[in-house]
């Protein structure tokens, strides 16, 4: 439905990490007229989860908007601000490591690994149930200005919240009290169908529910009026996870000792390997426009997803080999952590104004022994 196509399009553009495409294979979109020059046009959204919570002396509610099931703002001395906001997400949202790093990056910090990140989490009450707080204090991008983040995390009923406090440091420090308690007093409500109105320049989206307008042009050898996407038509966004997991695992060639999993919010497809010890590794595809900020960054996130520390540009070159993936020259990158339990290997292909990226990461002999499937698998792809 195109309802869970907007709210996969709204969630992976919160999550910039690795975006997601998960295929599905009809949409229906509302009845509306077409817009004019003074007429907006009203798409109705999915549900969303919403909380109810005590609003701390001195904060100022804001209307929630599209995503979040709350927003509020905190106002300081000389025009100092903070915002506060509360996010569900639904699925896999990302680890928790990969979340933190992100909130890191936002305040001019290099990534962290598992070890550091025991170290860092304070646990807190939402709602009755057990949380997981990070502090991270640094500095705005570009800027000399102290900033801060406090975030929250909380995962329940398949979705994952997203509590966070983002400013000025010595405003955010201030209110982190305040922050604790108001995460206490959160109830979580039934959610309510919401509408977003469209700028009036907006081109229309559909003139009849489950068909194309008669002047959509044709997609992917589909007609005007056709709901059914083609079988060659790439994937749209998440709402038949089922569909997506069939169409996903259909373009690669998958080891047999590859189990395929439901891809997470920020994943074309996923599949976890089991070891003869109990050990275990995950192998993932995501998919993002452009070259997902470039080979360094890609790298280094990479890199601090099992614990080690960035690279230089100079040392690029050396810590990166590359493969051949449908004749195209994609980089390649194979680490190991330091403590030697953890293995990460990662492939990105790039594609005209997208990047593939494929990585398997996961206990450091299993990861090895799964090396050449690996390849192979990226090679395989159509």
């Amino acid at each position: 439905m195109i309802r869970n196509i907007l709210w996969s399009v709204a969630a992976g553009a919160l999550l910039i990490s690795e975006a997601t495409e998960a295929a599905v294979r009809s949409y229906t979109v509302p009845k509306q007229g077409v817009a004019t020059s003074n007429t907006v046009v009203p798409v109705r959204l999915p549900p969303m989860p919403g909380i109810k919570y005590q609003t701390p002396e001195g904060w100022e509610n804001l209307p929630a908007g599209a995503m979040r099931a709350a927003s509020l703002r905190i106002r300081g001395e000389k025009d100092q601000v903070a915002d506060v906001s509360a996010i569900p997400l639904p699925g896999f949202a990302g680890s928790e490591l990969d979340n933190v790093n992100r909130w890191r990056s936002q305040v001019g910090l290099g990534p962290v690994g598992e070890a550091e990140l025991t170290k860092m989490v304070e646990k807190v009450k939402i709602a009755g149930e057990e949380g997981h707080l990070y502090d991270i204090g640094g500095q705005t991008s570009g800027t000399n200005a102290a900033s801060r983040v406090l975030g929250a995390i909380l995962r329940r009923e398949g979705m994952v919240w997203f509590f966070k406090v983002t400013g000025a440091d010595a405003l955010v420090a201030a209110n982190k009290a305040k922050f604790v308690e108001m995460l206490k007093t959160v109830q979580f409500t039934a959610g309510e169908e919401r509408v977003m109105q469209l700028p009036a320049s907006h081109p229309p989206i559909g003139e009849e529910a489950g068909a194309l307008p008669p002047s959509h042009p044709p997609i992917g050898g589909a007609s005007p009026g056709q709901t059914e996407l083609p079988p060659s038509h790439p994937p749209v966004g998440g709402a038949n996870e089922e569909a997506a997991r069939k169409t996903a695992s259909s373009k690669w060639a998958v080891p047999p000792t590859w189990k395929e999993e439901v891809a997470g919010a920020m994943q074309v497809a996923r599949f976890t390997i089991s070891g003869d010890t109990g050990s275990r590794a995950e192998a993932s595809v995501a998919k993002i426009g452009g070259d997902g900020g470039g080979a360094l960054a890609n790298v280094n996130r990479w890199r601090g997803q099992i614990g080690l520390g960035p690279i230089e540009a100079a040392a690029l070159e050396k810590e990166t080999s590359t493969i051949e993936a449908g004749g195209i020259k994609s980089l390649l990158l194979d680490v190991t952590s330091t403590d030697k339990k953890k293995r990460l290997i990662a492939v990105s292909v790039p594609g005209g104004n997208s990047t593939w990226f494929y990585k398997i990461m996961g206990d450091e002999a299993l990861v090895g022994r799964e090396r050449d499937n690996f390849i192979q698998f990226v090679k395989s792809a159509q």
